[in-house]
């Protein structure tokens, strides 16, 4: 029995002992000889090849691992080979299919993660460690970007096909500026004061008019009308009557309605008229005179004066015109010597004339 065992021992060792050759050495249970292109070949049907198996930490722990030194990573799950140096290795893992992916943006680690952010000052992928960061940054005058709900300010040409809405504005001022917008649909900026300072006027007054070129009005033979409340009110014809109350005036002023004028009561003993006043009453007292002076009858061509002595006093009551200015042929005007007694005065560019009295 121990005869027969130790035959055995020497068949099988026989049997499973590698060939060596001067070159090349074959493993294998058939004992065929190894290819001639390889240092080592290893054939069965039945085994497989074992390579060493270690984790990401041991991997790193090889002291100087040969440019090309094959492992298995447990920790990744997947073939690593060495494609640095000894002092510098890099461990790429093997894929095995022709469209297998063994890198994305330089990063090789087994397992990666995708992440976004908003760094740069442009769209771009960032990679680092196992991860791999979208950037979008907002949109601003240095940056190309995203549009957000927060306040942002942008820099460029921009064209919008279709209608633009703004809403939650904040209330303006007068020195703000107007938006225009030009035939092909450019957005442009004007000033009020250029904008008044052409053929539009502002509501809340204009600056520097030219009474030469500026006015309010027509340039042919319609009229100007004026309404309120969607009503006429007012109409300034072609030949320049004007009508209020009325469509069609037939004068130079038709009023279809009441007029009030000034009217003014005084006891000051001297009083000098202005184009405040129109009717004037002056009241007289005890034996005191008093004295009402004319303005310049000059340049207020058409002006009316009504000048009328009420009051119980005996005092006198004399009218004067300005500097050597006449009231029809006199200098003075003293008939208003009792109560009640009225004269009215219009001036001819000159001189007052007397156009009523009593």
């Amino acid at each position: 029995m121990k005869k027969f065992s130790f035959i055995m021992l020497v068949f099988a060792q026989f049997i499973f002992t590698p060939k060596f050759y001067a070159q090349n050495i074959a493993i294998n249970e058939m004992g065929s000889l190894p290819d001639t292109s390889a240092m080592l070949d290893v054939s069965s049907t039945t085994k497989g090849f074992l390579t060493p198996r270690m984790t990401t930490t041991q991997q790193n722990s090889i002291p100087s691992p040969a440019n090309g030194l094959l492992i298995y990573s447990i920790t990744d799950n997947v073939f690593k080979v060495n494609t640095g140096t000894t002092t510098s290795p890099v461990w790429t893992p093997l894929l095995f299919s022709g469209s297998s992916i063994t890198s994305i943006n330089g990063l090789t680690t087994g397992t990666q993660t995708f992440a976004t952010g908003n760094a740069g000052t442009n769209f771009n992928i960032a990679s680092t460690g196992s991860t791999h960061t979208l950037n979008i940054p907002d949109a601003s005058t240095t940056a190309r970007g995203l549009v957000t709900t927060d306040a942002q300010v942008f820099a460029g040409d921009k064209t919008f096909n279709g209608s633009i809405t703004a809403t939650n504005l904040a209330t303006g001022s007068a020195t703000d500026e107007i938006v225009t917008a030009t035939a092909a649909g450019v957005l442009k900026k004007r000033t009020v004061a250029s904008f008044v300072s052409g053929s539009a006027w502002a509501t809340e007054g204009n600056n520097a008019i030219n009474s030469g070129n500026q006015f309010l009005g027509s340039i042919n033979n319609a009229s100007v009308r004026f309404r309120t409340y969607n009503i006429e009110r007012m109409v300034i014809d072609s030949v320049g009557n004007v009508g209020v109350g009325v469509t069609s005036p037939r004068s130079r002023l038709q009023i279809n309605g009441a007029i009030a004028t000034a009217i003014a009561t005084t006891t000051d003993n001297n009083v000098i008229l202005t184009d405040a006043h129109s009717t004037f009453l002056m009241s007289m007292s005890g034996s005191s005179n008093r004295n009402i002076y004319l303005p310049s009858a000059i340049n207020i061509t058409g002006r009316i004066y009504t000048i009328k002595r009420v009051g119980a006093g005996i005092g006198s009551l004399t009218l004067y015109a300005n500097g050597t200015q006449k009231i029809d042929e006199n200098n003075t005007y003293t008939n208003l010597t009792v109560k009640w007694k009225y004269v009215t005065l219009q001036s001819d560019g000159s001189n007052w004339v007397i156009i009523a009295n009593n």
